[in-house]
């Protein structure tokens, strides 16, 4: 049988989906007037591209938003423990785009450690405790890591 006819594509799942819609139609309503309203607000959206705290707090926006419309497809599909999980990626949304408006110096914070990720990442890879994607090849780890280190 093909997979749309199981599991989370099949029918049972959509019959799940259809009476939790149902009996919450009125959140659902309004969970779909909120996704419209924050599309409304990217759509009419104006931001400044060479300045880093304008474009990270509109980045951070759209990567809540579709973690929200996320959320949704997934209340809806009674997936609880999905939800849940994903509710920490909006809650951190929220924080950064809070300490920003309230300090837009954090921003530099927020670089730094995203550098500092990323320099990690790369000594892993370096070191063989990560293995590179079977898409990259003859790539000079030893100069990467030091490029990363010299910003």
């Amino acid at each position: 049988m093909p997979l749309f006819e199981h599991g989370f594509l099949g029918t049972e799942a959509e019959q799940t989906r259809r009476e939790i819609s149902e009996k919450y139609s009125e959140m659902f309503a309004l969970l779909k007037d909120l996704n419209d309203v924050c599309h409304e607000y990217l759509g009419q959206a104006k931001f400044n591209i060479h300045e880093p705290i304008e474009v990270l707090a509109v980045a951070y926006f759209i990567r809540g938003l579709m973690s929200f419309q996320s959320l949704v497809l997934l209340l809806q599909c009674g997936c609880m423990e999905d939800v849940c999980a994903l509710c920490r990626t909006l809650v951190q949304a929220y924080y950064r785009l809070a300490a920003i408006a309230a300090n837009p110096t954090v921003i530099n914070r927020i670089f730094a450690s995203a550098v500092n990720d990323q320099k990690r990442r790369l000594e892993f890879y370096k070191s063989g405790r990560l293995k590179l994607p079977a898409n990259v090849s003859n790539v000079d780890l030893v100069q990467c890591c030091s490029d990363s280190y010299s910003r």
